[in-house]
């Protein structure tokens, strides 16, 4: 459950300098925990708090912890509340920057699908993150959706239907639908 503790971690470091982030003209500061995933940083930004509530909040936990969790939340949830207008900044600014990358992304699994199989686990949480952020916002920039949706039918075409690619203890918390794309193979 490695990969629990480092969801756990992040986000347990993430809350104690959240504030202080938002506050900041800076749309995303380094790793709260010093963890790395798969050699690469994990920042503070909303999409990465976001996903690692998501992936906690998948997971069965005992009533203790389950409680523990929603206490995190619940501090994190409030200092995003009473900094809203910040919040809502830096995902917009984040959303961008995520859908370009996605959009890199998909670009160079069209041109060479055997990358996919590399790497696609970890590049996926961009898709992830868009998607939760399309959750939320549901007053998303049409356009903005009419990207991803092209971006998907041009992953669609690459990849077939698999076995969920995360730690199956998580994936009761990504259906299907919409996270098609956490069942593929390539």
């Amino acid at each position: 459950m490695t990969f629990l503790k480092d969801d756990w971690d992040y986000l347990k470091n993430s809350a104690e300098v959240l504030e202080n982030y938002l506050l900041s003209s800076q749309w995303m500061w380094p790793d709260p925990s010093g963890l790395n995933d798969n050699q690469r940083q994990v920042q503070l930004m909303p999409g990465n708090v976001l996903l690692s509530i998501s992936r906690l909040e998948a997971y069965s936990w005992l009533p203790a912890d389950y409680t523990r969790l929603k206490d995190l939340t619940a501090t994190i949830d409030g200092i995003i509340d009473h900094w809203k207008h910040a919040w809502d900044h830096k995902m917009k600014t984040e959303s961008n920057m995520r859908i370009r990358l996605w959009n890199e992304y998909i670009s160079e699994l069209i041109k060479d699908p055997k990358i996919g199989g590399k790497n696609y686990g970890f590049q996926v949480r961009t898709r992830v993150i868009i998607q939760l952020f399309f959750q939320l916002y549901t007053g998303e920039d049409p356009s903005e959706q009419a990207r991803i949706a092209q971006m998907d039918m041009s992953l669609r075409s690459i990849t077939r239907d698999g076995p969920f690619i995360w730690e199956s203890e998580i994936q009761q918390g990504f259906p299907f639908n919409p996270y098609w794309y956490l069942y593929v193979k390539f």
